[in-house]
């Protein structure tokens, strides 16, 4: 019988309190979003702007599509580097419908493009010498640990990417770094980052802007720095931002493009003096579609921790692309960013949107 000192109450184990607010954390957190959330229109992005906990404002889906579109298909690039490598064949993408988010009322079947191709026609070029013979091996134990990572740059807009690859389903090491809070003493893909990715960066980047045809990025040579990654690449891209080591000949990440992300990050792995400075004026879009696989484990973290609000800020997107009453369940192909890179594409050429929809002033 409960005692009079409980109040008649029973006490659960402490585990079960913690699943039972869990619960009730995600009850609470769906009925705050509301019909904005549940009813977003496949023509609408929505957004949970830095420090607030849930979805909230409806965005225009053809202005963030042009911001999100090319750091997509970088995200894309360097998930499939596995596979070229293994094979030396592109992997065949999906088909999708164009005109597919019902805005517009083509519906005939379309193959999506290639990154390399959509890449080379928007002018960027990849580091196809890094990681190479001059950075000491430093290849073959990035691939060793299954950590994949290429660097683009724009030269006629003076940015430069860093795209990190996601989880492949069928590698040990992937997932392991994925679980990285249950194993934190183990040797991972983030500690690879930290302890040799972002040297090797460095000493690459002032080596080539040593270049006579690489002056612009030297010091002073207004070079924007991104980072990008889709699933484990985009916790990976947040790492890169927070450890990239001080120099002032090398920029700092001005803004991290991670799409369908993990929630872990790293940010603690990495020293304060050196992520304080790094993370005092970066910005961080997480990117994703509705139904993601990982949209409901990102959403009750942020419900109980909510995203910075500044020092970084953190700010998410989320479309409703392909999302539809049909294929709500399918939660892993609602992560693939073939698909998402492949839709943002189309969606970045639609007409405006109606009056009433809001715009965002991001940039």
């Amino acid at each position: 019988m409960p005692s009079k000192k409980s109040g008649g109450s029973l006490r659960l184990p402490r585990f079960a309190q913690r699943a039972f607010g869990a619960c009730c954390g995600a009850l609470v957190l769906t009925l705050m979003q509301g019909c904005v959330s549940l009813t977003q229109p496949q023509d609408t992005a929505l957004s949970r702007e830095p420090g607030e906990r849930v979805l909230g404002h409806s965005v225009d889906v053809v202005v963030e599509a042009k911001k999100h579109w090319e750091f997509a298909w970088l995200s894309t690039r360097a998930y499939n580097a596995h596979y070229i490598e293994a094979t030396g064949t592109v992997p065949e993408l999906p088909r999708v419908e164009s005109g597919s988010a019902g805005v517009q009322s083509l519906k005939a079947e379309r193959d999506c493009p290639k990154p390399d191709d959509v890449l080379k026609d928007a002018d960027w070029h990849r580091w196809e010498d890094f990681p190479g013979p001059m950075d000491d091996g430093l290849a073959e134990r990035l691939r060793k640990a299954h950590l994949r990572v290429e660097v683009w740059e724009h030269v006629a807009t003076r940015r430069m990417a860093v795209a990190f690859g996601g989880t492949v389903f069928t590698n040990a090491s992937d997932w392991l770094s994925n679980i990285r809070w249950f194993l934190p003493e183990r040797e991972d893909e983030y500690t690879m980052i930290q302890k040799e990715f972002v040297k090797a960066f460095v000493a690459r980047y002032k080596a080539r802007a040593s270049e006579p045809s690489h002056e612009y990025l030297r010091s002073g040579g207004g070079l924007r720095l991104y980072a990008t990654g889709h699933s484990l690449g985009g916790g990976l891209a947040q790492q890169f931002a927070y450890a990239l080591p001080a120099d002032p000949d090398v920029p700092r990440v001005e803004r991290v493009y991670a799409f369908d992300p993990s929630p872990v990050t790293g940010y603690y792995s990495v020293d304060e003096a050196v992520r304080a400075p790094n993370a005092k004026r970066l910005e961080i879009d997480r990117i994703y579609e509705r139904g993601e696989a990982l949209a409901f484990v990102r959403s009750i973290t942020n419900f109980f921790v909510p995203p910075a609000a500044d020092e970084p800020k953190i700010r998410s997107v989320r479309y409703a692309l392909f999302y539809n009453v049909k294929t709500f369940w399918n939660v892993v192909g609602a992560h693939s960013i073939p698909r998402l890179a492949c839709e943002l594409d189309e969606a970045k050429n639609r007409p405006p949107p109606p009056a009433g929809v809001a715009v965002s002033s991001s940039d």
